[in-house]
């Protein structure tokens, strides 16, 4: 369980961040931003840039936001802990599958997995997505969302 990298550890990072996927308030549109220190030109320029293309969060949605920091470590590691066993849950269900785990992306740090499903015979992975929402309400993303290579993607899923 080794603690994964974190971009704020990089230098000259830029970090951007939502409250809807860091802290689960899906639809909130509220967010932030972590820019290097001492960076003064590029602190002005991200000011302008804001005031100039988005309108501010409603009121209630900045204080709500703000006080999610008042007790951050432990819902965090409660949204870790759920994405761990989730993650472990499906790594599972692959493996009874049947899918060479060499087929399955390194997925250490993330709450999803990304996987080739060629040796499956998976040759349209739009259809697959479409056709396992439609038949068990089962969610997945086709790969082609994240690949240059489009015949790669409509092997892969996530």
């Amino acid at each position: 369980d080794e603690k994964s990298a974190s971009a704020v550890d990089l230098d000259g990072a830029l970090v951007i961040n939502s409250f809807s996927k860091y802290f689960s308030m899906t639809g909130w549109r509220i967010g932030w931003l972590v820019l290097p220190k001492n960076d003064a030109s590029l602190s002005g320029a991200i000011e302008r840039l804001q005031q100039n293309l988005f309108i501010n969060a409603p009121h209630v949605s900045q204080i709500a936001a703000a006080a999610s920091f008042d007790d951050v470590e432990s819902t965090l590691e409660g949204h870790v802990a759920v994405y761990d066993q989730n993650r472990k849950t499906v790594l599972d269900a692959l493996a009874k599958m049947g899918v060479d785990p060499d087929h399955i992306a390194p997925c250490r740090g993330a709450f999803y997995v990304y996987v080739d499903l060629g040796a499956h015979g998976v040759t349209d992975a739009p259809a697959l997505c479409h056709k396992l929402l439609a038949d068990t309400g089962v969610a997945i993303t086709p790969g082609v969302d994240f690949e240059f290579d489009e015949s790669i993607g409509k092997r892969r899923v996530r």
